[in-house]
């Protein structure tokens, strides 16, 4: 898991004095995230997060088909039962886990946000490792915190595990 935040001015600027001439940092943010996220699928853009997934045994397969339809699920991204089982089981994620930036008021307010925060978090599969992942992020956002208006703070990481099926634990 890890925050970036983006800062392009030290206050709120007001809109009409500092509109289509001053960066927004939640649109900066947004942009950042895009690098990140494919806004389109919501898939990951970090390359480690597209490598080493290892594709489902025939058993695992077979697991999968004696489990129930998926019901209710808001917005969903899935095309079949047997996708949403894949995609929530055995695919990486990142995840936009919460957004901050400028008024959030009950009325109007005017202003070009001078800072933002989004709070992210990845889930791994087995093969994939923490550092890997960090180092690419790093990579993928080299330019952006090279200047200063975005940092990047990690705050927890685990590798992932998975129990081989063939595990005497695994039936019971």
């Amino acid at each position: 898991a890890f925050r970036l935040t983006t800062q392009t001015s030290n206050q709120d600027l007001h809109s009409g004095n500092f509109g289509n001439v001053s960066v927004n940092a939640a649109e900066k943010l947004i942009a950042i995230i895009n690098k990140l996220i494919d806004p389109q699928t919501q898939r990951p853009r970090v390359p480690t997060l597209q490598r080493n997934i290892r594709p489902m045994t025939k058993e695992e397969k077979d697991w999968i088909d004696e489990l129930p339809d998926p019901k209710d699920v808001p917005s969903p991204l899935y095309r079949n039962k047997r996708d949403y089982y894949q995609r929530l089981m055995f695919e990486p994620t990142l995840t936009v886990n919460g957004l901050k930036s400028g008024y959030q008021g009950p009325k109007v307010k005017t202003i070009i946000p001078g800072t933002a925060t989004a709070v992210l978090d990845s889930r791994l599969v087995v093969d994939q490792c923490c550092e890997d992942i960090r180092a690419d992020i790093e990579k993928l956002l080299k330019d952006e915190l090279s200047t200063g208006q975005v940092k990047l703070q990690w705050m927890v990481g685990l590798n992932p595990t998975k129990v081989d099926s063939a595990n005497p634990l695994v039936k019971p």
